[in-house]
């Protein structure tokens, strides 16, 4: 009995990696929400990291976060670093395309706690008396990411953080008209 769970629990550890390996490397997530307000205040929030860094859900993760901004205040070249706790990590995000009202493109680099790499997309079209924004997060995970999506589901787990943000950044919005 103990050899056959001496031999057992590594042949199922391996056989874990083998399949997290062969899983698919590239995730996409998505979530919306309607702010009443128009695109150019709605734009404004995505296209500003000293805007944008206020309704970041995971930049309140850590209160002694470090945050540093380079380049333009908005707007294509505009870049944030940041160095947090645990939970917030490192990286960096820079501002690579901006079409006024209507898209922002963001290039995330993660350097901790594991290296990563990832494009945030902000899309505005009108809706109604106010505006939709649809937040896309994409990229390809590493290898300990598709571990943790095995048990907790980084869909779910991300997406839930985009849903706050978005709704942090509606009330910011609404508050501020």
């Amino acid at each position: 009995m103990r050899k056959r769970i001496l031999i057992g629990v590594p042949v199922g550890l391996i056989l874990f990696l083998l399949v997290v390996a062969m899983l698919p490397g590239d995730f996409r997530i998505q979530r919306s929400i309607i702010v009443d307000t128009d695109m150019e205040h709605a734009f404004q929030q995505a296209n500003d990291f000293h805007k944008s860094n206020i309704w970041n859900p995971w930049m309140n993760f850590d209160p002694k976060i470090k945050i540093t901004y380079e380049g333009p205040t908005a707007g294509v070249g505009a870049t944030t670093t940041w160095e947090g706790n645990t939970e917030v990590g490192a990286g960096k995000m820079t501002i690579e395309y901006s079409t006024p009202n209507a898209l922002v493109r963001i290039q995330e680099q993660y350097t901790k706690p594991f290296k990563a790499m990832s494009t945030h997309e902000f899309t505005f079209r009108p809706q109604g008396g106010g505006t939709a924004v649809n937040w896309v997060i994409a990229g390809k995970m590493p290898f300990v990411p598709k571990v943790v999506n095995v048990f907790v589901g980084i869909n779910r787990m991300v997406g839930s953080g985009m849903e706050k943000g978005l709704a942090q950044l509606k009330q910011i919005v609404e508050k501020s008209l």
